[in-house]
């Protein structure tokens, strides 16, 4: 297994989270699924005096260039109920195919060489979908970069208070507006990087498609798509049930309070854990932003013994937080080493 990346988690929910001030209408991004346009809609509609000065290439995807909210505490704008929460999601073997002749190959663009590099595939050359497909299946699902990540990892699945999550297929068209309760939200096709004249489908082979649904086979169950051929889909999909743990931990000013709750851990903990079941094991984003969080911490050995123990449980549970948290020990131990010897 490739080595971890460590990408904390609240970095990455902060990065995904997509709001003007003044509006009530938050959308998590998702790349490769008309995210462009979708920003576009939400500038026009809402600071449309904002967009005449956003001239420059890809201005739209540099939040500092843009509207939308800016600085810490992004995250906690996911507590405000008064906000409409959505996103988009599309057919995972069509997304992938985007992405793949959009970003990595023969990559122009500057997301393409970190992919590769993250899978240690030379970032200057040209790779063939199968030798991407390996290496994005050999490194940690949590840490693969968001334009061919899992969309349940882009949509932090289950952990966000979501009102309609769209899917990308059921627009007849770039521009069809997405409908909210009392609100028609106009797209605008604004693409800066259409696929459609340098896709060649000849590059892939049955062994590709069985490893992008084997890569995304989360999708497909989460979302209700079919490998292919693709299954007839509603406009909405449904909805998870809201697990608050993950959004509790990254907006918590003190993360190993809500740890100790969580595991019942201490006189709040003991008294939530008499008052109910204990809650399921975590899920593989809620146990990776755990070990995210007590990185930053610089907190792991030094836990109390019976929190270290659930967390090592907790972490153990998948091949994958295993080996983040492998990682992460080596890291806390080199780091620790350097204090030592300044």
């Amino acid at each position: 297994m490739a080595e971890p990346i460590h990408s904390p988690a609240i970095q990455r929910l902060s990065a995904a989270i997509h709001y003007i001030p003044g509006s009530r209408l938050l959308y998590i991004n998702n790349p490769k699924v008309a995210c462009t346009n979708v920003k576009w809609a939400m500038v026009e509609a809402f600071a449309p005096e904002a967009a005449p000065g956003m001239t420059s290439y890809g201005a739209i995807h540099r939040r500092a260039e843009t509207p939308f909210a800016k600085g810490p505490g992004l995250a906690q704008a996911l507590r405000d109920r008064s906000f409409t929460v959505f996103s988009m999601v599309r057919h995972p073997r069509r997304r992938f195919v985007s992405a793949y002749f959009n970003k990595i190959h023969g990559p122009q663009h500057p997301t393409g060489p970190r992919i590769l590099e993250s899978i240690g595939l030379h970032p200057k050359r040209s790779h063939p979908p199968k030798a991407v497909l390996k290496g994005l299946l050999n490194l940690p699902t949590q840490d693969i970069n968001g334009h061919v990540a899992p969309q349940v990892v882009n949509l932090f699945w289950g952990s966000i208070p979501y009102d309609r999550v769209f899917r990308l297929e059921t627009l007849k068209g770039k521009a069809d507006p997405l409908i909210f309760d009392g609100f028609h939200l106009p797209m605008v096709d604004k693409s800066l990087h259409s696929t459609q004249g340098k896709t060649d489908l000849s590059l892939f082979d049955a062994e590709d498609y069985e490893m992008i649904d084997h890569l995304y086979q989360a999708d497909y169950a989460a979302f209700g798509y079919q490998p292919d051929p693709a299954a007839p889909v509603s406009d909405l999909v449904d909805l998870p049930p809201f697990r608050p743990f993950l959004l509790d931990l990254l907006t918590a000013e003190k993360p190993l309070s809500v740890l100790k709750a969580r595991f019942g851990i201490g006189p709040v903990g003991m008294i939530q854990q008499k008052l109910s079941a204990p809650p399921p094991d975590l899920t593989l984003l809620e146990a990776g932003a755990m070990l995210d969080c007590l990185f930053k911490l610089r907190r792991l050995d030094t836990l109390p013994p019976r929190l270290l123990q659930e967390v090592e449980r907790q972490a153990t549970a998948t091949p994958e937080n295993a080996a983040r948290l492998h990682w992460l020990r080596a890291q806390l131990a080199g780091r620790q080493t350097d204090e030592v010897a300044g």
